[in-house]
This record gives structure tokens, C-alpha cells and sequence, in this order.
């Protein structure tokens, strides 16, 4: 787990405990917790570990090798170790080594050394093909863009997930804000029953108006019913993103709903081309398909560069210690002391190349299609913002009208129930209006549930967490 995730689990509130839950908890539980996104981390670090297998290419390597003839008249013996260190310049490697060899004929005279034996050191360089790139260097930049593309799709499955947890985050409050209206509702209900049956005691009422009230308690006892049990699928669902430590689901009580929801705060005009920017240049799948572009563009750097002639220079210096040895028994032939330096050039010329030709040929038209996609996505996420922006701005102004006629409608039921009082309406005018107002209060709920929707959505297409 990294620090970041860490630090996240350490600071988020608990879920199990009674404070108000913020989306900003819902979101910590998600990004430390959500199984997808623990798989999405996970594959990132699958991908730092094929980097570093791709790394091992430029391991230091130890070769050694040995001989003994126990038949014959020579009884020749010969050891060799070597180090080998391939580089990422230019695909240069460079070895050393030390040899011992003893008691050869002169035809085999390149096995023999000095008594202390001889140490060699050298240096490979391909001139043309296998400088620029080779498959060893270009693993390693498959394997580091890899990673890129790993924490990519961790990053995008992180916007995914974030926006689906706010959505089902807001859901959840709008429908613990209705069943406190639906509860509002009842709670009038019964409490009139005293007043009504009082004033159909002194006859200032018909019996009728008490059992309109009677029934208006059955009936906004079901809705209450029918409130919670929404409210508890909310609770589900909302379940799947609140997780405990033991990435449990975990269910929030209604005693953790928030008092209200934020109000809705106005949209400048002028964030549209800062937050398009913005988008085109931190979303996820963008930043991946320029990722995958830049892998196609080295493995097509590789194959073109395979179709020129390999051309490899290797320069090796010699060094015999010690006395030198003679060639078997004859004390005429013995090695010299002096140091030795060797020049040789291998060429090999790939003649019709279709090997080559032909990759690179298909990672062409891969990198076309790429690029058509690339504007297509891109275009894509210009509408997304730009929906997202006027969605925004559609809910603000209708969470605003929305609260003005929640504030009439409310005027008007109290006017109503104090001619109720006088004696001036009936329950049934009365019921109206308070029907009426729970409508707007409910309307008023679904528009601030819609602004806040909006607003994760705009921040999302954004490129941000909600």
C-alpha cells in the first residue's frame, strides 16, 4: 500500500461510528478500500515488477568455462572466467576476463598462457543495427510505459468509480431528506387529530372531518413505509463503496445522514475553457493512448532500425602474467609476454527484410488508427464538459426556483391551516396544501440532488475527483 493510501485509511472517519457521513468519507473508503480499485493498484505493481524483470537484461553476467585432457601425450588444462556488463548506451557492452591455460600443442597454441595465466578485457559495439535501440533497451521502455498505462487505467478506474460513489452517495441523502418530509407530513396528521376531535366535540366540526384526519394518518403512515424501505435500498447501495478495514460493506444507519444538503453555489461562466484545458490535458484515457502511441513509436524506431546491416565492432585487449610457457616439451616455442590488442568487424545484411518491413508496416497503421481515436476521444471529452457545464448550470437555476415555491407553497399551507382554525376550511382544503407543500419540499430535494450530481459529473469529465 502506498503512503498516499496509507495516510488516507489513517484520516478517514469511521464508518461504524455516528457522525454526519460526508461524501468526502464515501470517496477515502472507496480509494483505500474498493475492491476494483485494489485490483487496479495491484496490476500497477504487477507492471513495476515485469519493468524490473525488463531490466535484467543489463545485469552484470559471470560465464566461465573449463577443460583437462587426462589422455594423450599433451595433458592440456584450461580455465576461463568472465564478467560481462551490457550497457544502455548504444547498445555497447563491455567484458573482462581472466584465463589460464596449460600444456597445449603449438596448433592449439591460443589456449596456452603465462604461468600466472592472462587477463582480457573488451568492448562490443554495434555500429548500426542494435545502436540507436535493441530489444533489450526497448523492453525496458515497453516495460516503463507499461507502468504509465497500469496507473493510468488505475487513475481512470478511480474517476469511474468516484463518480458512481457520488451519485449513489447523493441518492442515499435525498432519500433520508424525503422520508423527513414523509415523517413532517404524519407527525401533522396526528397531531391535529386532538385539535379536530376536540371541535367535533363542541360541534364546531362534523364528525366526518375526524375520520378524514383518520384517514389521512393511514395513509401517510404507508407513505412513511414506503420512504424507509427506499431509504434502505439506498443504504445498500451506498454499502458497496463504504467499506470497513476489512473492506467489509458496511451500511450506513439513518442517524448518519447529513442535516441538509449544501446549497447550491453558482457556476462561473468563465471556468468552461480553464476546465476544458484542464480535461484535455489530465484525463486518464488520453494520457494512456498517448502511452501506447509512444510504445508503438519505439517498436516501429526498433524495426526500422532492423532492417539496417549489423554492423558490430569488438575491440579486446590481452595480457599474459607471469614467466611464459612453452608450446608442450619443446623449450623453443613459449608465449610472449607482451600485450595484445584485437580489431575485428562482423557485418551480417538482411537481404529482403520482409520480417521487418512487414511489422513495421502493421505498427503504421496501428499508430494511424490510433491517432483517429486520439481526436475522437478527444472531441468526446469536450462534450462531456460542456454537458456536464450547462447540466450544472440547468440544476443551480432550478434548485433556486425550485426553493422559492417550497417557500410559497409553505406560506400557503400555514395561512390554510389558521382558517382551519377559525373554523374557515375543512381538512380536506387543509390536506391540499400540505400535500402541495410536501411536493415542493420533495422537488426541492430531487433539484439539490440533481445540482450535486451535476457537480460530480462536471468534475469528473474534468479529470477530477468529485
Amino acid at each position: 500500500m502506498s503512503l498516499r493510501i496509507a495516510l488516507l485509511a489513517l484520516a478517514s472517519v469511521s464508518e461504524t461510528g455516528t457522525a454526519s457521513l460526508t461524501l468526502q468519507d464515501v470517496l477515502t473508503s472507496v480509494e483505500v478500500r474498493f475492491p476494483p480499485l485494489v485490483v487496479a493498484r495491484e496490476k500497477v505493481e504487477a507492471a513495476k515488477g515485469a519493468r524490473m524483470s525488463a531490466d535484467g537484461a543489463f545485469d552484470l553476467k559471470v560465464k566461465g568455462k573449463g577443460g583437462y585432457d587426462p589422455l594423450g601425450y599433451y595433458g592440456g588444462a584450461v580455465a576461463d572466467v568472465a564478467l560481462e556488463q551490457p550497457t544502455r548506451l548504444w547498445g555497447i557492452s563491455v567484458y573482462g576476463g581472466y584465463r589460464y591455460g596449460d600444456d597445449f600443442p603449438i596448433y592449439a597454441a591460443k589456449s596456452l598462457t603465462g604461468e600466472a595465466g592472462e587477463l582480457r578485457l573488451g568492448v562490443n559495439i554495434p555500429l548500426w543495427q542494435g545502436g540507436p535501440i535493441d530489444e533489450a533497451r526497448l523492453g525496458v521502455t515497453l516495460a516503463e510505459l507499461g507502468v504509465d498505462v497500469a496507473g493510468l487505467e488505475r487513475d481512470l478506474k478511480g474517476l469511474e468509480v468516484s463518480q458512481k460513489a457520488a451519485h449513489t452517495y447523493w441518492k442515499w441523502v435525498a432519500a433520508g431528506r424525503k422520508l423527513e418530509v414523509d415523517r413532517g407530513m404524519l407527525r401533522l396528521a396526528e397531531a391535529r387529530r386532538g385539535f379536530v376531535e376536540s371541535r367535533v366535540a363542541r360541534g364546531d366540526l362534523a364528525a366526518l372531518e375526524l375520520v378524514d384526519n383518520d384517514r389521512l394518518v393511514a395513509d401517510r403512515q404507508a407513505q412513511v413505509v414506503a420512504s424507509e424501505a427506499a431509504l434502505a435500498r439506498a443504504a445498500l447501495a451506498l454499502s458497496m463503496f463504504l467499506r470497513d478495514e476489512a473492506g467489509d460493506p458496511v451500511v450506513p444507519a439513518p442517524e448518519r445522514l447529513p442535516p441538509d444538503f449544501p446549497e447550491a453555489a453558482p457556476v462561473p461562466a468563465e471556468g468552461l475553457e480553464v476546465l476544458l484545458a484542464q480535461g484535455l490535458a489530465v484525463r486518464p484515457e488520453l494520457a494512456r493512448l498517448e502511452r501506447v502511441q509512444a510504445g508503438l513509436r519505439a517498436e516501429l524506431a526498433f524495426q526500422e532500425n532492423q532492417r539496417a546491416p549489423a554492423l558490430d565492432l569488438k575491440v579486446e585487449a590481452a595480457k599474459d602474467l607471469g614467466d611464459p610457457t612453452t608450446y608442450g616439451p619443446d623449450p623453443a616455442f613459449k608465449t610472449r609476454g607482451e600485450a595484445q590488442l584485437g580489431v575485428s568487424l562482423a557485418v551480417t545484411w538482411p537481404v529482403e527484410q520482409r520480417k521487418a518491413r512487414g511489422k513495421a508496416a502493421a505498427l503504421e497503421a496501428k499508430l494511424r488508427a490510433l491517432e483517429a481515436e486520439q481526436g475522437f476521444l478527444r472531441d468526446g471529452v469536450r462534450v462531456q464538459i460542456r454537458e456536464a457545464h450547462v447540466a450544472l448550470e440547468a440544476a443551480r437555476r432550478r434548485a433556486e426556483l425550485v426553493d422559492r415555491t417550497y417557500g410559497l407553497t409553505q406560506a400557503l399551507e400555514q395561512a390554510e391551516r389558521r382558517k382551519l382554525e377559525l373554523g374557515q376550511t375543512n381538512i380536506f382544503v387543509v390536506n391540499l396544501r400540505e400535500e402541495a407543500t410536501a411536493k415542493a419540499a420533495k422537488e426541492r430535494v430531487e433539484a439539490l440532488a440533481a445540482y450535486h450530481l451535476a457537480r460530480a459529473d462536471l468534475a469528473v469529465a474534468a479529470g477530477d475527483r468529485p
